[in-house]
Parts: structure tokens; C-alpha cells; sequence
């Protein structure tokens, strides 16, 4: 953990102090009004209550969360309750921060981290925001002065805190696309602009493929033995950002340019896809919220190649721990630093016997992921050519005649 800030247990102090004087649950907002929503995921046991008095804030949680979370009923699990307090509760707070470490930068925000006995607390200031967190109770308030503030820290805090326990249980982060294929799992990993989404939208297209993620899953053994052992990945939910390039080989796909703009036409512009709207990005599949993975992909940007390119032959084992372990699951360019930020800053870094735990976790997957059979697909300019490398691997996978 992060050492003590100026005055630490001055500042725990005020700390138990500022939150026994807050009512539970929290403002008058909504004439004491407050709305509760309960996220899990599949099969694992992580659960979020999500606690606010601004409905937009569910709202949009629910437009993040997607189909990688189900709302449930009361139940266990971490709890994320926002409060909008007055500025004058925080006021006396803000000397603690001062000369405290920056923790992240969420993206346009500085993050100031101090750990005092219970919690570790955050102080986002561009919006008047404390952070605090128990990992240990799973608990995480938010106290704020901008009444809009939930809307940024509602949703990322959700999916912080389920990402916390499916780590905790032994998941790690692969920076990675995942589709169903005629029931088969298929991992689509690479570095950032190696072709991943446009490989998964000729999957969805022109396959039928089911949609798990585009952008990242996080993978762990699977506790279930009567399943046969293996990985499996689990959606971590963010909007799809496809650039209109790709998009313009799907015809059915280019009402998402929107309206008319000189910049649909230009390769380089892109569009955002909300895990809420993944269901337009299929063409007969359905979204899943799990995979097991049996093929991996490595897609390579191949623009002048010809669309009858086949798929590379099987990449030995060796070779594909090696690179899986120097790129840390493609999180690292090993060239050019992070490639991939994880977004956990609310409870990392962990403490030593956590951090050696997570170790431990990483160098499993990357030993279950290795047997997994891998192969190099050449992102060719027509996504008919991408498919066709996907059903040579997986000849039960028919093409489809759809655009």
C-alpha cells in the first residue's frame, strides 16, 4: 500500500468522523429518495450493490455493464454507495491531500491517494470528489459536491469493485476480443490497432458469431473440474471503438456512422459502440457473458495481402508463453510501455502476499492459455478473407451469405 499521508492518524480520524455524521444512506436529494441496484456476474459469486438518490446513475451503469453484468436482488457482495454532501464536509479535508501521491489519472483527473488505518481514500479535486475504500468489508463510499459526479464514478466504481473479486478469486486481465463460433470459444489478442475488433465484426457478421468482448476479458481457471478444466473469460465491460473503415465493409453496420459527416468517410475516424448496443453489432448470434476458450488468434494488420490468405500454421507453445509473459497478456508493448491501462487503481497495488498471490494467478493462465491452440490471422482489407481464415480453423463454421 501507499505509506501514510501528512498527519495519518489525524486524518483517519476526521476520516470516521466526516462518515459518522453522514445520515445513511445519504443526501435529500429526491426528497430522501434513494434507488438501489444489485450487479453480478455469471457463475462466480462477484456481486455489486450499486446506492445513489440520481437515477441517471443506474441509468448509466446499466449502459456500461451491458451483458457482462445481471441485475439481481438483494443479495451479498461489495457495496457502492454515492453521496452528494456539502462542500463544507470536504472542506476540512483538503490540506490531507496537498503533498499526497498522485494514484492515476482517470483521464483527465488527477487522483491523490492516502491510506489511513480502514480506508484508502482518493480525492479526485477537478470534481470536488472523496473516494473511499474498504477492500476488506467490500464497502466504497463516495462523497461528493457535484451532483453530477455520479454519473463518471457510479459506473467505473461498479466495475472496479467486480473486478476486485473476480481477481481476488484468480483472474487476471488479457487485453483481448473473445466470440462464440459454432460453440466454440475464441480468444482474438493482440496489441492495441493489431486488427481485433476488425476481426470480431467479420466473426459476428459473416459467422454468426456470439459476442463476449471486444476490448478485454479477464481470465482464470475455471473452479467448475466437471467442466474439464481450462480457462474461462469473463467480459470486463467498455464501450467498442471501431474506426469507420471497418465498419464501411459491413453495409448493415454503416448506420452507426450516424449522420452524414466528411469524417465517416475517412478510415482513420472512429465510432463508439455502448456495451448496451453490442446487440447491433450481431447478425444472428447472441451476447454471452462467459467463454472458455479453445482457439486463439493473433491478427495481424495484413492490408496488402489477398483476401484468399490463409491463416498461419499452429505457433508453438514455447513461443506463445514467451510472448504472452512479455506483454503481460498484451496489457505491455514491450517496445513502447502500457498498452492497455487496467483501471484497478482502487485496490492496487495489493499488499505483498496479495501481489505474490496475483503472481501465482497470472503465471497459470498464461501456462492454461499456451495449450490453448494458436494460430496468426492476416486482417486483410475484405472481412469475407478474415471469416474464411476463421473457418479454416473451425470447419463447422459455416460462412454466411450476410453483410
Amino acid at each position: 500500500m501507499v505509506g501514510r499521508g501528512p498527519g495519518g492518524g489525524g486524518v483517519t480520524a476526521r476520516l470516521e468522523a466526516l462518515l459518522a455524521g453522514l445520515p445513511d444512506p445519504t443526501t435529500a436529494r429526491n426528497g430522501g429518495k434513494v434507488f438501489t441496484r444489485r450487479y453480478t456476474t455469471v457463475d462466480t459469486g462477484a456481486a455489486v450493490t450499486l446506492v445513489c438518490a440520481d437515477r441517471r446513475v443506474l441509468w448509466l451503469t446499466d449502459r456500461l455493464a451491458g451483458h457482462a453484468y445481471t441485475v439481481a436482488g438483494p443479495g451479498p457482495g461489495w457495496r457502492v454507495q454515492l453521496d452528494v454532501v456539502d462542500e463544507r464536509i470536504l472542506a476540512p479535508l483538503a490540506w490531507a491531500f496537498a503533498g499526497a501521491p498522485v494514484r492515476a489519472t482517470d483521464p483527465d483527473i488527477a487522483i491523490r491517494h492516502l491510506h489511513t488505518g480502514r480506508w484508502d481514500a482518493f480525492s479526485a479535486d477537478r470534481d470536488r470528489t472523496l473516494i473511499l475504500a474498504d477492500p476488506d468489508q467490500g464497502v466504497v463510499r463516495v462523497l461528493t459536491t457535484d451532483s453530477t459526479a455520479g454519473h463518471r464514478w457510479g459506473p467505473q466504481l461498479v466495475r472496479q469493485a467486480m473486478t476486485a473479486q473476480l481477481r481476488a478469486a484468480g483472474a487476471v486481465h488479457a487485453h483481448a476480443a473473445a466470440v462464440v463460433v459454432s460453440g466454440i470459444g475464441v480468444l482474438i489478442a493482440g496489441l492495441r490497432a493489431s486488427g481485433k475488433t476488425t476481426t470480431v465484426l467479420a466473426a459476428l457478421r459473416l459467422l454468426a458469431a456470439d459476442l463476449v468482448a471486444d476490448h478485454r476479458v479477464l481470465l482464470a481457471r475455471d473452479p467448475d473440474t466437471s467442466r474439464g478444466g481450462g480457462l474461462v473469460g469473463y467480459p470486463w465491460p467498455a464501450p467498442v471503438t471501431v474506426r469507420s473503415g471497418a465498419l464501411l465493409g459491413h453495409p448493415q453496420l454503416r448506420t452507426l456512422l450516424g449522420a452524414p459527416d466528411p469524417r465517416a468517410q475517412m478510415t482513420g475516424h472512429s465510432v463508439t459502440v455502448d456495451p448496451a448496443q453490442n446487440a447491433v453489432l450481431l447478425a444472428g448470434g447472441r451476447l454471452r457473458a462467459r467463454v472458455r476458450p479453445r482457439l486463439m488468434l493473433w491478427p495481424q494488420l495484413a492490408l496488402d495481402r489477398s483476401p484468399h490468405t490463409a491463416p498461419g500454421p499452429p505457433i508453438a507453445r514455447g513461443e506463445v508463453r514467451a510472448r504472452l509473459t512479455r506483454t503481460r497478456l498484451f496489457l505491455i508493448d514491450p517496445g513502447r510501455g502500457p498498452n492497455e491501462p487496467t483501471d484497478d487503481w482502487l485496490t492496487d497495488p495489493t499488499p505483498p502476499t496479495e501481489a505474490g498471490r496475483m503472481g501465482q494467478a497470472f503465471r497459470t493462465v498464461v501456462e492454461d492459455l499456451a495449450a490453448v491452440d494458436c494460430h496468426r490471422l492476416y486482417v486483410t482489407p475484405d472481412p469475407v478473407g478474415i471469416a474464411r481464415q476463421i473457418t479454416a480453423l473451425l470447419p463447422t463454421a459455416p460462412l454466411r451469405a450476410v453483410s
